[in-house]
């Protein structure tokens, strides 16, 4: 689904065109290991799933003839905030190097979570954003001192929208968009399976970009490849 000119939703991630770019964030690597270290057992599979999705969106990429040059990661490809424990350090080696063989070139841009990465910096190239054409990725946690660029594209706040009747409710990963001080503002979902999201209709969003939801647009991911616009925030919530 095409969000803007040049702009496209793959499942959750989005491709540029005219750059060969495909953005996904918010892998959080590690996540399990957290829980688990906090008396919260779950089973390990959070590292197939993921290399799953992506498996996915490269052979739809593919179908499409959507060549890919570069992947940038927007920020916290490891959960942990503190020194990485031995399931972190094992997956983000083994997604980099996966990755790597899927473009020419692999960025993350850092996020809240990378407070120390220094082994990460052997593995990837780290910067705090990268530009290309008009367009700024980066995590989203902070706001940089100028912008110049028309579009902005970021993570961090895993949006999601959930949906509910009398007898069941779910919660759908999703997109927002919207503007940001005249610029277009697009936000990723967490691409992490364990990480629902926050509900963009009634959670507090904690983003420095956005005051008021009302106005941004949703569209969700109710299935890998299947995207949903939901319309306005503000429509949803009526």
């Amino acid at each position: 689904m095409k969000l803007i000119e040049d702009i496209e939703i793959i499942d959750l991630g989005v491709y540029i065109k005219s750059t060969k770019i495909f953005a996904i964030a918010d892998l959080h690597l590690g996540y399990e290991e957290s829980l688990n270290n906090k008396g919260v057992m779950l089973p390990a599979h959070q590292f197939s799933d993921i290399k799953k999705r992506l498996e996915f969106i490269f052979e739809t990429l593919a179908k499409e003839n959507k060549s890919v040059k570069t992947i940038l990661i927007l920020g916290d490809l490891r959960h942990e905030l503190g020194s990485a424990g031995l399931q972190e350090f094992r997956q983000v080696r083994a997604l980099t190097a996966y990755l790597k063989t899927k473009c020419e070139k692999l960025i993350l841009t850092r996020g809240n979570h990378e407070t120390i990465h220094k082994y990460i910096e052997k593995m990837i190239n780290v910067c705090d954003n990268y530009s290309c054409k008009g367009i700024l990725f980066l995590h989203g946690d902070k706001i940089p001192e100028k912008i110049k660029e028309n579009v902005i594209i970021t993570g961090h706040v895993h949006p999601a929208i959930k949906l509910s009747d009398e007898f069941a409710s779910e919660r759908l990963k999703c997109f927002i968009a919207g503007k940001w001080k005249g610029k277009r503002l697009i936000v990723l979902p967490s691409f992490n399976p364990l990480k629902e999201g926050v509900d963009v209709l009634f959670e507090k969003i904690k983003s420095p970009f956005i005051k008021n939801l009302s106005g941004f647009e949703v569209f969700a991911v109710a299935e890998p490849g299947k995207v949903l616009c939901f319309g306005k925030v503000k429509q949803n919530r009526k």
